[in-house]
């Protein structure tokens, strides 16, 4: 998996108003979270977090100045019509621990018969 070492501020203000300002900073809200620790709500610069997350499952390592934290993307909200982010959620890794991800399938090639290709699952999951 890659590495992506990010800088990322820790946001004291919450909320729609916030949130939308900070957007239009150009930083992304985003919670870090797991490993039974409190939620840490954090400002990352949009341009290296939307360059980071092009690389499927891609781990970030972000520097909040006091500590650093090992993270993966669990969950990336997109604004539907301008594609941009609205939001991320990471979820605290361990180096050394097994982690179970979702790999996405992509079907290539030819078929020699008339047919159709069906997908009923678009990703598998990988320890």
């Amino acid at each position: 998996m890659a590495e992506i070492t990010i800088k990322g501020t820790i946001r004291t203000e919450f909320g729609k108003g916030p949130s939308r300002k900070a957007r239009r900073d150009g930083l992304v809200p985003a919670v870090i979270y797991g490993h039974g620790e409190q939620p840490t709500h954090i400002s990352l610069p949009a341009r290296e977090v939307g360059i980071a997350i092009k690389t499927a499952n891609v781990l970030l390592d972000i520097d909040l100045g006091s500590k650093t934290e090992l993270v993966l993307p669990k969950s990336i909200v997109r604004n539907p019509l301008k594609g941009t982010l609205e939001h991320i959620d990471l979820v605290i890794v361990r180096r050394g621990e097994k982690v179970i991800v979702a790999v996405p399938v992509h079907a290539t090639g030819e078929f020699d018969r008339d047919g159709i290709l069906e997908h009923v699952n678009n990703t598998i999951e990988v320890e």
